[in-house]
C-alpha cells in the first residue's frame, strides 16, 4: 500500500507546543505488575482538523478509492437501513451526515434509500463541503450543508429521523460527549449509522497518523451504550476490502422516549479493549 494512503499528508514543520484547552487522547496503556504505563498524545483541535482536511480536500476521493470506501458505505447502509426507508416511495426521512467530508457516506444513503429523503451535511472543514456539495448535485441530490463541530450541531432537539457519522468521532477528545450530542437532534427512535478506527494494525497507523482513538467492537459498543442508544448492533464482514482492516461499524437507535437525558457530571476516561 502506498504510504500516501495512510500518511497522505505532510504538515509544515513548526514549533512544538502546548494548545490550551486541547485534550489528549491515549495511544497506549500497558499494566507491568502494579505499574500501568500509558502513552498520551495531544490532539488535534476542531481549527487544525479543519486546516489539514481543507489542504486533503482535492486528493480525498482519491483517497477513499483505495480503501474501497463507497462500495463499503453502500453495504453497511444495505444492512442497516430497514425496509421501510429503502422501498417506500413515499418516505421522507430527514438526514444528518456529521462529519460529512466529500459527502461519501450521504451519497451513499441517498443511492440505497428509497423516498425522497432530505439531506443534510455538517463539517469543520469548508473546502469539503464545497466537494459534498458539488458531489451531490452532481448525483442529482439537492443537499444542504452547514460548517459546524460535531460536538455542537446547529439543529434543535429531535430534528433527524437518521445520522450518519463514518470516521468523525474517533478524531474528537471525547467520543461520547459526541455521540450524545448526535442522539440529542435524533427524532424519537431515530437510526444511527457509525463507523469507527478499528483497533488493528492498519488502524493504529492511523491513529498515529491522525491523534484518533481506536477501537474494538466492545469498546464501540461501549461508546454507544454510555451514550444512551439503544438496539446496538455491529455490522461484521462488510467487504473484502481495506475498509474492514481498519473499520468497525455499527447500526444503533435513539431511544422512543422523547426525553434527552442529560450528559453526566463526570465521565471516567475511555476505555479501549485489549
Amino acid at each position: 500500500m502506498p504510504a500516501q494512503a495512510i500518511f497522505p499528508y505532510v504538515p509544515a514543520k513548526r514549533p512544538r507546543q502546548h494548545t490550551p484547552g486541547c485534550s489528549t487522547v491515549r495511544i497506549l496503556s500497558h499494566w507491568f505488575g502494579s505499574w500501568n504505563i500509558q502513552l498520551h498524545r495531544q490532539c488535534h483541535t476542531p481549527e487544525t482538523l479543519a486546516e489539514r482536511y481543507d489542504t486533503l480536500a482535492d486528493s480525498w476521493d482519491a483517497t477513499l478509492d483505495r480503501f474501497e470506501t463507497a462500495d463499503a458505505y453502500r453495504l453497511v447502509l444495505s444492512r442497516a437501513l430497514p425496509d421501510a426507508l429503502i422501498v417506500d416511495e413515499d418516505a421522507t426521512p430527514r438526514v444528518l451526515d456529521c462529519g460529512t467530508g466529500t459527502g461519501a457516506f450521504l451519497s451513499a444513503f441517498a443511492d440505497a434509500a428509497g423516498g425522497h429523503p432530505e439531506l443534510h451535511g455538517v463539517d469543520v472543514s469548508t473546502a469539503m463541503l464545497g466537494k459534498a456539495r458539488n458531489a451531490l448535485a452532481a448525483r442529482g441530490y439537492t443537499a444542504r450543508f452547514r460548517q459546524a463541530d460535531v460536538n455542537r450541531l446547529p439543529y434543535p432537539d429531535d430534528h433527524f429521523d437518521v445520522v450518519l457519522a463514518a470516521h468523525v468521532i474517533e478524531h474528537v477528545t471525547d467520543p461520547e460527549a459526541a455521540l450524545h450530542e448526535m442522539r440529542r437532534v435524533m427524532k424519537p427512535g431515530g437510526l444511527l449509522v457509525v463507523c469507527v478506527t478499528r483497533n488493528s494494525v492498519m488502524g493504529r497507523a492511523i491513529q498515529l497518523r491522525w491523534r484518533t482513538h481506536a477501537v474494538t467492537e466492545d469498546g464501540a459498543r461501549d461508546w454507544l451504550e454510555r451514550s444512551g442508544f439503544k438496539a446496538i448492533r455491529p455490522l461484521r464482514a462488510l467487504s473484502a476490502g481495506r475498509f474492514d482492516a481498519m473499520s468497525i461499524a455499527c447500526v444503533a437507535s435513539a431511544p422512543e422516549s422523547g426525553a434527552t437525558s442529560a450528559r453526566p457530571a463526570s465521565r471516567e476516561a475511555v476505555r479501549h479493549a485489549a
